[in-house]
């Protein structure tokens, strides 16, 4: 039989080395994608979570407003309602101007996108000629942004306190 010996000083051939770097470059490559994936993705679920947290405080506001500091006097803790009487002329709504009095979290802004009122059937946009108690408030916060934003929308049913 004929064996060849093998020469120490012997490498590996030109096609040898372009294989294995194109193997590790596409798994290096994989690696990175993912990674920037998920950076992007935990990015989002943050926005997502931090939505979250201030719909649940701007449904506590309008569940419970804060005394206004200008009336005269405030017997109880939560006085005001977030309730508009829309059949009251000059009746307060304290849901006007929500935005810049509740504040909220920085980059996420807080909208009142609707006020619906119960007709004994179903709630519509328009006051009906006696109010009966009922309210369909809709509020949406966001953040804002463009690229990836996140979005939250809640629905409340305000009873006249």
């Amino acid at each position: 039989m004929n064996y060849e010996a093998h020469d120490p000083e012997a490498g590996l051939t030109l096609v040898e080395v372009l294989v294995t770097v194109l193997i590790l470059g596409t798994a290096v490559a994989a690696l990175l994608g993912s990674m920037a994936m998920s950076i992007v993705s935990s990015n989002v679920h943050r926005k997502q979570a931090v939505s979250e947290t201030v719909m649940r405080s701007v449904a506590d506001y309008v569940e419970f407003p804060p005394c206004v500091v200008t009336s005269a006097s405030c017997p109880t803790a939560y006085p005001n309602s977030a309730y508009k009487d829309c059949t009251v002329a000059g009746a307060p709504d304290y849901l006007q101007g929500f935005s810049t009095i509740y504040g909220g979290a920085a980059g996420y802004t807080v909208t009142v996108t609707g006020r619906k009122y119960w007709n004994g059937t179903d709630f519509v946009a328009s006051c009906p000629s006696v109010d009966l108690g009922l309210q369909l408030v809709s509020l949406k916060v966001s953040t804002g942004g463009t690229e990836r934003e996140a979005n939250e929308t809640l629905d409340i049913v305000k009873r006249r306190p």
